[in-house]
């Protein structure tokens, strides 16, 4: 197998997450007994050679192939991949009441660009004998608590509800489009008031100040201010700094507060 880059498809350097290609004399040249361009064709890595596009994502180290997941169900929230699969094992660990095997993890755009949402079935036998806002509630602490990002929709579904193939597994871009039409009848649902977000004190200084706050956040800025000022101008940049990683309005943060409650 090779790892590349899956826009230049150029060969990227053993660690290096890319697309995996397989190629060799064990892989079929196409599908038997049919000619011209297939499937197998069309998803060569290099026109010159035998070797094929997976479509999967992966990395080489020590000579071992390590598989992360499929390249179009990754989702990129503020320029960091996260796979969809571990955030299902965070919600599927997160409440006896949810099926493990029927979640759903998927990216919503919103105003402030690629969002996480995460739908899960609720089993039968729990169906009218827990609190889903308990339950939901739960499951977004361990999906920050794992994975360091916020859901933007958090949803509880009846058995049977997410897409699956034939042989079980879940389609997550199909759940997706139903999502997205309002097709997901859903028994509970936790969605952030706000998917904008809040702006970030962090912001080059070429942009100014962020509306409504004191100029940029800055080591010379801080320097100028004394005592309390500048223990609430630390507190207000961490405030906003989380809040924005979180996709949490600031003023619903609490500073007593641990961040995976």
């Amino acid at each position: 197998a090779m790892i590349n880059d899956p826009i230049s498809m150029k060969p990227l350097d053993e660690g290096k997450i890319g697309e995996i290609c397989i190629g060799g004399p064990s892989v079929s040249p196409g599908y038997l007994n049919q000619s011209g361009e297939s499937g197998f064709q069309q998803s060569r890595s290099n026109a010159a050679t035998m070797e094929f596009r997976t479509g999967d994502l992966g990395f080489i180290s020590e000579g071992h192939l390590f598989v992360t997941g499929r390249e179009k169900d990754l989702i990129i929230i503020r320029g960091r991949n996260v796979y969809p699969q571990d955030i299902e094992l965070s919600a599927g660990n997160a409440h006896p009441a949810i099926d493990r095997y029927r979640i759903c993890a998927f990216s919503i755009d919103t105003d402030s660009g690629e969002q996480l949402a995460a739908v899960c079935e609720v089993k039968r036998t729990f169906l009218r004998r827990i609190d889903f806002s308990i339950v939901t509630r739960l499951i977004l602490k361990a999906i920050v608590q794992d994975n360091y990002v916020s859901p933007a929709v958090d949803g509880l579904l009846k058995p049977g509800t997410i897409p699956i193939t034939t042989s079980g597994k879940v389609r997550r871009s199909a759940c997706r489009e139903l999502f997205l039409t309002g097709e997901l009848e859903m028994v509970h649902q936790y969605r952030q008031e706000s998917a904008t977000g809040p702006v970030s004190l962090y912001r080059p200084e070429s942009e100014g100040p962020a509306p409504g706050k004191e100029p940029i956040f800055s080591g010379q800025a801080l320097r100028v201010l004394r005592g309390e000022q500048q223990f609430l101008a630390t507190k207000d940049y961490l405030t906003d700094t989380v809040g924005t990683i979180l996709n949490i309005p600031p003023d619903q943060l609490v500073a007593s507060q641990p961040l995976t409650d």
